[in-house]
């Protein structure tokens, strides 16, 4: 739950506007999120986002993903700058400015592509729109946590980033934490 600048989608359920306009239950559809999170139990430094990461350099301190049970799992930083991943349990768990400005959440599509490099589909995929040519792409099911130079359509049998392992159906899984590319072929 963050909140949006202008128009949520979907539900609305908060118990007070806490940014310009109001409170999302599923998706900060805009740009700009508010300093602070108002919705339900959502404190501004210690955020637990059940189907929404935050959407801009402004937000939280501290997000967790969807099925992220962590503590603090996103960096001290600025949650777009690094965000978290999903199903994954760590204490500090955030990609190195893989995400940018804007994220959809799991299982809501994008109007268009709501950030320069990530954005969701119904399937709770993530399609990287990365402006650095990341991996056009790449079906994200347990993790999403990539490094921002990511190879360009490059998957690798053991990992291919930081934190990140492509498996060949392009797919990301867990793997170590600093394991380069070693074994690469090109698709």
């Amino acid at each position: 739950i963050v909140c949006c600048h202008r128009v949520c989608c979907h539900r609305v359920s908060c118990h007070r506007v806490c940014c310009h306009r109001i409170c999302c239950n599923r998706v900060c559809c805009h740009r700009i999120c508010c300093h602070r999170v108002c919705c339900h139990r959502i404190c501004y430094h210690r955020i637990c986002c059940q189907r929404i990461f935050c959407c801009h350099s402004i937000c939280c301190h501290r997000i967790c993903c969807h099925r992220v049970c962590c503590h603090r799992v996103c960096c001290h930083r600025v949650c777009c700058d690094r965000v978290c991943c999903h199903s994954i349990c760590c204490h500090r768990v955030c990609c190195h400015r893989v995400c940018c400005h804007r994220i959809c959440c799991h299982r809501v599509r994008c109007h268009r592509v709501c950030c320069h490099r990530v954005c969701c589909d119904r399937v709770g995929c993530l399609r990287v729109y990365c402006d650095r040519v990341c991996c056009h792409r790449v079906c994200c099911q347990r993790i999403f946590c990539c490094h921002s130079i990511c190879c360009h359509r490059v998957c690798c049998h053991i990992v291919c980033c930081h934190r990140v392992c492509w498996d060949r159906v392009g797919c990301l899984r867990v793997c170590c934490d600093r394991v380069c590319c070693c074994h690469c072929c090109m698709q």
